[in-house]
């Protein structure tokens, strides 16, 4: 499941202060009007556009002459993407791109008249990333694109997501909720090609302490994470920075990052990158950019 392989991607910090930002006043209105009823349903395709967040993170690959989805990700607003740091690993290839608006990524049929190919120009690792150990910690980056998403707030192809509030306990706010993980990752442990057509799955959140026990984490990189589990349900390679969301207040939110796990839809948890303790480093690192405060450091572009 998840990451198997990353490249160093340097980091930058943002410490100075900067104007308020936050989340696109639409995010998140638009997507299935509930979250799931608590049935478990895994490896299903997703309707046409019904996350209309959803974005794929590539690279081009000379032996097949395309571009080929790495990484998923998702949109906060018209300039900037969120994803996992892990997935700094396709800045070192050719011509990293996202890919918004797309339901089928080998289709060029008129379910994708709205996709955008959309050129990076900032891909920002959370300064405290780490995969020093058997694990990953702060597992968050954001992508600042070359040019805005078009006609973001009016295609019913396109929608961002919301951030949620800044996290109040320890990994287990939505604990015994069922959340939504979507992707184009492999639909079985060892495959080497992602799925065509996005797919869902719907996964209860446990406690955070069940992924602590499996993977040996630290008390303080135990609380970068989120923790999901069904037996035979998971998220998998090619999943990788993609959300894991739920509707909050009438909005889809982000909740979580597909991070790592051991294997995929096996019998241990899956752990997610809580997005909800970076929301002030989101913010922050987005206003420092969008007011022209950004300061020299270091930044993979």
């Amino acid at each position: 499941m998840k990451f198997f392989l990353w490249l160093p991607v340097l980091a930058v910090c943002f410490c100075s202060a900067s104007a308020k930002v936050g989340n696109d006043p639409l995010c998140g209105t638009k997507g299935p009007p509930t979250n799931p009823d608590g049935r478990i349903v895994g490896g299903e395709v997703a309707e046409p556009h019904e996350y209309p967040w959803m974005a794929s993170f590539q690279a081009y690959k000379p032996s097949e002459g395309r571009l080929t989805h790495n990484c998923g990700a998702s949109i906060l607003n018209d300039r900037w993407i969120i994803t996992a740091a892990h997935c700094g690993v396709i800045m070192g290839g050719i011509r990293p791109t996202i890919v918004v608006g797309s339901y089928n990524l080998t289709s060029t049929g008129p379910l994708e008249s709205a996709r955008q190919s959309l050129s990076i120009e900032k891909f920002i690792t959370h300064p405290n990333f780490s995969s020093s150990h058997d694990y990953l910690a702060n597992d968050i980056a954001l992508i600042r694109l070359a040019t805005p998403i078009a006609n973001l707030s009016t295609a019913p192809q396109l929608g961002s997501i919301c951030v949620p509030e800044k996290a109040k306990n320890a990994g287990n706010e939505f604990v015994d909720s069922i959340a939504t993980a979507s992707g184009w990752g492999v639909t079985f442990s060892g495959s080497a090609t992602p799925h065509d057509v996005l797919m869902k799955v719907f996964l209860p959140m446990v406690a955070v302490k069940e992924c602590a026990e499996v993977f040996q984490t630290s008390e303080e990189d135990t609380k970068t994470m989120l923790c999901a589990f069904a037996k035979g349900k998971d998220t998998c390679q090619g999943d990788s920075g993609g959300p894991i969301a739920l509707k909050i207040d009438q909005k889809w939110t982000v909740i979580g990052l597909t991070s790592f796990g051991r294997g995929c839809g096996g019998s241990t948890p899956g752990v997610y990158s809580r997005v909800a303790l970076f929301s002030d480093w989101i913010w922050e690192t987005i206003g420092q950019y969008e007011n022209g405060n950004e300061e020299n450091g270091n930044q993979s572009s």
